[in-house]
């Protein structure tokens, strides 16, 4: 697991810093804090198989990704973005989604995005390769900015699931099963968008 933090980040200049470090492991994105007097985040980061597993707890802040943050040549990914504690709103491809403990959204990150909370949060990121999702979910476009299907006993299962892995940080999993563990996981994911 690796592990990021604004923990001994100079105050003035944190958000900016924080968006650096998150920008060389994620995405290019801008942090404007809520409160410009404080702002903590940390970042954890698990790799199994094709899908990256990363936890965001944030102050309250908004994140934007805008057009000039990406890059022609760089790697396009999906992110499903679990909404873990504290509630926040998403905005990608013209759609709202007002997310509370337990909603899904998948977002794009080859495309503009903008996300908001005003409180405390902790968001879990499914983060895959186009190539990877389309074996599961061959349009994933189509859903970006909308929140998971409708199939509740589902959801809970894949927020259940999503959580322990990214809490646990695979320590139960043997490496030989992590491939089979992700591929399950995004199957799961993507039965909920197309049921």
């Amino acid at each position: 697991m690796e592990l990021f933090s604004t923990l001994g980040l100079p105050t003035v200049g944190r958000a900016a810093a924080w968006a650096e470090i998150y920008a060389r492991r994620m995405s290019q994105v801008e942090f404007t804090p809520g409160d410009k007097n404080k702002f903590d985040a940390e970042l954890r980061i698990n790799q199994y198989g094709p899908v990256k597993l990363a936890r965001l707890s944030v102050d309250s802040c908004s994140v934007e990704r805008k057009q000039s943050h990406i890059a022609r040549n760089a790697p396009r990914h999906y992110n499903f973005l679990l909404q873990a504690e504290g509630r926040s709103t998403f905005y990608h491809c013209g759609k709202e989604s007002e997310l509370v403990a337990g909603d899904f959204v998948l977002c794009d990150t080859g495309l503009p995005h903008y996300w908001l909370t005003t409180d405390q949060s902790v968001t879990m990121m499914v983060r895959v390769l186009p190539e990877v999702l389309r074996t599961y979910l061959p349009t994933p476009e189509q859903f970006c900015g909308q929140h998971l299907g409708r199939a509740p006993g589902l959801k809970d299962t894949i927020c259940t699931m999503v959580r322990e892995l990214s809490d646990n940080a695979g320590s139960s999993i043997e490496p030989a099963y992590e491939d089979r563990v992700a591929r399950y996981l995004l199957e799961m994911i993507s039965m909920s968008y197309t049921m």
